[in-house]
This record gives C-alpha cells, structure tokens and sequence, in this order.
C-alpha cells in the first residue's frame, strides 16, 4: 500500500517528464484557446454570411497546404540521433527555418494568384478574395514559420521558452482580431495585416532564441549545402508526415468545403461553420495530450519489436487510449447538452428561432461525428513513430481520403444541396476512419508487438 501512488500511468510522480508533459499541455492550452477566443470573437461580431467567407477561405487554404510541407517534422524521429553532433544539429535547423520562411513568401504569392485568377473569370472583386485567404494562410503557417526553431527548442526541453513565444504569438492574434472587430467591422484587410505582422515578429523570436540556445559557434552553410539538407530530410518522413497532416487538416475542415462546392446558401453556410468550429475545439485536450506523449516518445530510441521495452510502451499507449476515448465521450455528452446553448449565444440575437435550432441539431450531430477524428489525432503519433509512417499513410490516411472523396462525389448527384446532406456525408467519412482505425491498431499488435 505504501508504494501504490508512487506513480502515475506507469510514471513516476518525481519524473522530469510529467513537468514536461505539464508544460507541453499549457503549450497547446495557449494555442487552442487563443484560437477558440480568435473563432469566437468572429462569429459573434460578423453576420453568418461574412463569416462564411473567411471559413470557406480556411477550408480551402487547408488542401494546398500540401505544397507547404515542413521537414523539420523529422526532428520528432531523429532529435536523439543528431544531437549527437551538435553542429549538424545546428546547420539543419539553420536549413530548415530559411525554407520555412520561403514559403511564407509563396504563400502570399499563392493568395494574390488565386484572387487574380478569380477575379478575371468574373467571380468576387480582388480584395475580396485575396486577404481572406492571406488571413487563411497567415492562421495556417504562423506555427509552421517559426515552426524550425521551436521544434528545437521544445525537443531541448526548452518548453518555458517555446511556452512564451507561443503565448505571445496566440494572444497576438487575439488582441489584432478585437482590434479590428471594434474599430473596423473586421475588415478582412486588416485582419490578414495584423495576423502576418504576428507570424514575422514570433518567427524572428524563435530564431533568436534557438540561435542563442546553440551549444556550437557554426558558420553560416551555404545556399547548396542547405538544400541537401532540406531535400534528405523531406524524402522520407517529413515529406509522409506533411502528406498525413494535410489530409486530416482537410478532412477536418471539408464538411465546411463541401458546402461551399455544393452552393448552399451563405447565412446557412455561415451557421454551419461556426457549428463546425465549435465542433472542432473537440480535439484541443486530446491534441495537447498527445503532444505530451509524442514528446515522451521523441527522447526515446524505438525499442527493439517484442523487446519488454516494447511491452511496457504498448501498454502505456493504451491506458493513454482508454483515457482519451473516455475524454471525447464526455466532451461529446458536453456539447449534446449544451448545443442551443452555445449557438444562442454565438447569435447575439441575429440569428431566428429556426436558424438557431438548425444550428443546434447540426452541432449535435458533428459533435457525435468527431469522436473517430479525436481517437486518430491522439493515436497517429504513435502509430507513425513506432508502426511506419509510411505504412500507416497508406493503410489509414489514404484510403479514409478515397472514401471520403468517393462517397462526396456519389453523394452529390443523389442527394439535395443542403446541410442534412453535408452531415451524411462527413458521418459515412467519419465511419470508414473509425473502421481503418481498429483495423490499424489491431495490425499494430500483430505486425510489431508479436503478440502482446
């Protein structure tokens, strides 16, 4: 009895790692909430069909994501290896942060393209189409520009650091978003303005404080040297890694897509995504828990396959799993209860009796859908790190993407173009995740655990 709560999940309570993982769940504590308080705020002050403008631009930004793909996400798999050498160390996320900023520049380019393309063929006027998506991209890439330098940090353990820059990034946003919600109707302008001016500040924190945190005096790498760099580390994991993470970014946001493609009209569009938004804030605990772990897990060499190492980490990775299944179901229950309280608040008195019931019964509904995409997001760390990526991008995230786009284009000659249809169609996407998976997690014990 003495030494029954002398730890937790296996770990003890003295461990450095439940700091760590404490300090990793402020971290996505910060992030999450700062862009609840950022969703919130819009929804609340702009009319539905305003804002289904900047949640179509989001839900649009999301698939061409993949041509921004990150290959510091490597340093999750080979920190351990290469902090070896020091120096090495250092010239990769030297490599990795210039192209990251790179893209930064792409992505405005990007955004000013598809306006002028758009506006050309007889669509929206060029503003109108360019600064939500800019905003849409500013959201997006803000933690992946700094994104080199505070991997490095947060892998150092750092977490301190990487938790202030973080703060000052999110609460960033969240005083420019009030800003222009008060004193300039949240002109979309404005906000894509103050959310880049964000990004280049925090981007230029995380340098300096990585560059500070360098145990190594190593001269700048040249332009071909950092190239190599960038393309080894982004032919394997990274680049498989990037691939996973746009297609469940997509998925996330492409009920709110799919309603854009299918022309439902903009005020129900506009409720639907903010249904959908509320939905999503789901995945922020079981996101920060699984980063937590994920962190456990990169200061790890992988065990050796049917080791007692392996055993006892299997076994860890479940009790983590039955916590976070017990979590999405309380978080579900939360929002079935709560759901026309939330969307009555979210009116402000705009919305009529009959929107605000739709609103309602649709948030129910992905509230109960969202439960296969809180398992998977805490589970794919683990399954990527310690099953292959590779292997789960194409036994998981591939076929879950064919389905989905298989079902939506069946579903849309058959069905009307309404948001009941939406639902159905994410629900049957949702479904086939939860089937792969089982079948996934089942494999894993079979293929590398050899029978535990």
């Amino acid at each position: 009895m003495k030494n029954r709560f002398k730890t937790f999940g296996g770990v003890p309570w003295k461990s450095p790692w439940l700091r760590h993982g404490f300090q990793s769940l402020v971290e996505h504590g910060v992030t999450r909430g700062a862009d609840a308080a950022v969703a919130v705020g819009l929804i609340m002050a702009l009319p539905a069909e305003r804002y289904s403008k900047l949640a179509l631009a989001q839900a649009a930004v999301a698939p061409m994501l993949l041509f921004f793909f990150s290959p510091s996400s490597v340093l999750m798999r080979d920190f351990a290896a290469w902090k070896k050498d020091p120096a090495e160390l250092t010239r990769r996320v030297r490599a990795f942060r210039g192209f990251a900023w790179f893209q930064s520049m792409l992505a405005v380019a990007l955004a000013a393209g598809i306006a002028a393309l758009r506006s050309r063929s007889g669509g929206d006027a060029f503003d109108e189409r360019f600064f939500p998506l800019l905003w849409a991209f500013g959201l997006a890439l803000a933690p992946q520009v700094s994104g080199p330098d505070r991997d490095y940090l947060r892998y150092e353990l750092e977490l301190t650091t990487v938790n202030f820059i973080n703060a000052l990034q999110r609460f960033g946003v969240i005083i420019v978003s009030l800003a222009v919600i008060l004193l300039a109707d949240a002109r979309a302008e404005y906000l894509a303005s103050g959310v880049w001016l964000i990004l280049i500040g925090t981007a230029l924190l995380s340098r300096l404080a990585a560059e500070n945190r360098f145990s190594l005096d190593v001269p700048m790498q040249g332009f071909s040297e950092a190239v190599t760099r960038i393309w080894e580390s982004s032919r394997g994991f990274s680049l498989w890694a990037h691939l996973g993470g746009v297609i469940f970014g997509t998925l996330l946001g492409f009920p709110v897509l799919l309603a854009g493609l299918m022309r439902i009209d903009a005020a129900s569009t506009g409720i639907f995504a903010a249904a959908s938004k509320l939905a999503n804030f789901s995945l922020a605990i079981p996101l920060a828990l699984s980063q937590a772990f994920t962190l456990w897990l990169s200061r790890r060499v992988k065990p050796q396959v049917g080791s007692e190492d392996a055993k006892i980490e299997y076994r860890r990775f479940g009790v983590f799993m039955a916590g976070i299944g017990g979590l999405a179901l309380a978080q579900v229950l939360v929002l079935l209860l709560a759901a026309r309280s939330f969307m009555q608040l979210l009116s402000r008195g705009r919305w009529t009796i009959e929107e605000i019931a739709a609103g309602s019964s649709w948030l129910a509904s992905l509230a109960l859908i969202q439960i296969p995409f809180i398992l998977f997001s805490a589970s794919a760390p683990w399954f990527n790190a310690r099953s292959g990526l590779v292997g789960s991008i194409l036994r998981v995230y591939l076929p879950w993407a064919s389905a989905t786009v298989a079902i939506a284009s069946f579903a849309q000659q058959q069905l009307t173009p309404d948001v009941a249809s939406v639902i159905s169609i994410t629900a049957l996407s949702s479904a086939t995740l939860f089937v792969l998976l089982g079948m996934e997690w089942v494999g894993i014990a079979r293929r590398v655990m050899k029978g535990v």
